[in-house]
C-alpha cells in the first residue's frame, strides 16, 4: 500500500513519479533484502528495507535536484497487522471501529535527501471495521480566502463524523468539506487521498 508525493511540478515531476509506480510495482522481482514470513508462510519485504533502497536508488544530487516523501506499508490479512514506513510523509489516520480517530507515528526522512537516512519500521493491529486513511500534504495545507489552512484537526473531525459512511462516502465527505472550505481558493499543492478498511480474516 504505497502512497508516495514527488516534490516540484511539471515533466520531472511528473517523470519521477511513473518511474516510482513503476519500481514498486516489480517489486516482487527484486532480491529480498530484510525479508520475514507472513502467516500464510509468504515473503514479505520490510517496508524500512524498500524505503531505504529507494533512498539509494533514487539520490538527490545537483543535476537531479529532486526528492519524494512516501508511507509504504504491508497489511498481514490474518492478524490485521500493519507494518508501514513514513518518509517525510504524513502519517496515516487510523479511524478506529470504536469511534476514535488517531494520527499514526510519522518519522524519517523524505526519500533522496540524506544518503544515510535510517529508515525503520513502525506497526499497528487493526481490528474489523478499522479503517486506515492516506494522504497527501497538500489536502492539510489548502488554504481559504482568509488564508487558514484546512488542517489536520478538521481532516480528523470529518472522518470521524463519516464513519457510518462507506468507505467511498467518507472520502467524498472530506472532498467536500475541503471544497467548500477553500471556496474559489487555488490548490497550493495536490490533493490525494487513499483509504482502507480492515474487514478481518479472510
Amino acid at each position: 500500500m504505497p502512497g508516495t508525493d514527488v516534490s516540484g511540478h511539471g515533466v520531472a515531476a511528473a517523470l519521477l513519479s511513473f518511474t516510482l509506480n513503476r519500481w514498486l510495482s516489480l517489486l516482487l522481482g527484486l532480491d529480498r533484502a530484510a525479508p520475514a514470513a507472513s502467516a500464510d508462510g509468504a515473503t514479505i519485504v520490510s517496508p524500512a528495507a524498500v524505503a531505504d533502497r529507494l533512498n539509494r536508488q533514487f539520490p538527490m544530487t545537483e543535476e537531479n535536484p529532486q526528492y519524494f516523501t512516501m508511507v509504504y506499508g504491508v497489511l498481514e490479512q490474518r492478524s490485521g497487522d500493519f507494518r508501514y514506513v513514513s518518509a517525510g510523509h504524513p502519517g496515516p489516520v487510523l479511524v478506529s471501529a470504536s469511534g476514535d480517530a488517531a494520527c499514526l507515528e510519522s518519522r524519517g526522512f523524505p526519500i533522496g535527501l540524506l544518503p544515510e537516512a535510517g529508515f525503520q519500521d513502525e506497526s499497528v493491529r487493526l481490528r474489523p471495521g478499522d479503517r486506515l486513511y492516506l494522504y497527501t500534504d497538500g489536502l492539510a495545507e489548502a488554504a481559504n480566502a482568509q488564508g487558514e489552512e484546512f488542517g489536520i484537526e478538521r481532516f480528523r473531525a470529518r472522518l470521524l463524523e463519516g464513519r457510518g459512511l462507506s468507505l467511498s462516502q467518507s472520502l467524498d465527505s472530506v472532498l467536500g468539506l475541503l471544497d467548500e472550505w477553500r471556496g474559489k481558493e487555488p490548490l497550493r499543492d495536490d490533493v490525494t487521498l487513499l483509504a482502507l478498511e480492515y474487514r478481518g480474516a479472510p
